[in-house]
């Protein structure tokens, strides 16, 4: 298994006084032994004033295969939009595990699912 694409997008969940920005993750299985696609894989993401309260759980991909994770994330102030993050992606399948660095950008939002941003408070 390995980790593709990081993507900050400009979605939101959680609430208007704790919003979670989504961060979309995209795991292939590359036929190392991962498994046939059944099982669960965890993702999460952390840094340097960056957590995930709830990790995202996907069924993992058969070889060749890919599954999109959307993990909503949380960034410590301050953190203004349009700053980056440098973060590590972890995906941990049990049996299998991969790990990349990336850059995250924070979005503006206040929370709520949404495909546009919301506006600033």
């Amino acid at each position: 298994m390995r980790i593709g694409d990081v993507t900050s997008t400009m979605l939101f969940a959680g609430t208007a006084a704790r919003p979670r920005q989504i961060v979309q993750v995209t795991i292939a299985g590359d036929g190392d032994g991962d498994g046939d696609g059944t099982g669960p894989v965890t993702v999460s993401i952390s840094g340097a004033g960056v957590s995930t309260p709830e990790p995202a759980t996907v069924t993992g991909p058969a070889p060749g295969a890919e599954r999109v994770a959307e993990v909503g994330i949380e960034l410590a102030a301050p953190a203004a939009p349009g700053s980056a993050r440098p973060v590590t992606v972890i995906a941990d399948g049990g049996a299998s595990r991969a790990e990349r660095r990336a850059d995250l950008t924070k979005r503006s939002g206040r929370g709520g699912r949404s495909g546009r941003p919301d506006q600033p408070a």
